[in-house]
């Protein structure tokens, strides 16, 4: 496996899951385990690296407890998504990476081991996260970027992880990346 073929799996894992609706109890765990099956192979095959899968699995599952604990008040979708680019920013300190060429920012593991991540790594770590807790989030993904969407019955929410202004419309987001 090669650093493109790798980026097409986790992009087509996405698109199977946004597409496949999954929400109930028991396939929360599908993407968090795909994600992970994928990050093993790449650390191996591109990396030269032991994989990181046990703790990685026990890492996202402590992050979704601890949000979730701190989402349990919030209701408002955007109140939801400050809370968790807050979290995920702030208090566990991921550094936004704009290089997506290098296979150690788009890893599941690596992006959470070094704590930094390209806007794909970025998105797998949001979605298994959102997926442990049921967090309506997608991956919307645009010619040389991928960003995330929090999609509640009354509002979208994009999240934009390289530019950290979750609360601007599709719109405005949109017009950003086309003058950057």
């Amino acid at each position: 496996m090669n650093f493109r073929t790798y980026l097409i799996l986790s992009v087509f894992s996405w698109g199977a899951i946004v597409f496949s609706g999954c929400s109930s109890r028991s396939s929360r765990e599908y993407l968090l385990e795909h994600l992970l099956a994928l990050s093993a192979e790449a650390e191996v095959k591109l990396l030269g690296l032991t994989p990181q899968t046990e703790q990685t699995r026990a890492i996202v599952k402590s992050l979704a407890r601890c949000l979730k604990k701190r989402l349990y008040r919030e209701s408002a979708p955007r109140g939801i998504v400050r809370t968790l680019n807050y979290f995920v920013y702030t208090q566990w300190r991921m550094v936004p990476i704009v290089d997506t060429t290098t296979v150690e920012n788009t890893i599941l593991t690596r992006v959470i081991q070094t704590q930094q991540g390209s806007c794909l790594g970025l998105t797998g770590l949001y979605l298994v996260i959102g997926e442990q807790i049921g967090l309506p989030l997608v991956a919307i993904c645009l010619p040389g970027h991928v960003f995330l969407q929090y999609q509640g019955e009354r509002d979208t929410i994009t999240v934009s992880y390289t530019h950290l202004r979750a609360h601007e419309t599709s719109l405005h987001l949109v017009c950003r990346l086309l003058l950057e």
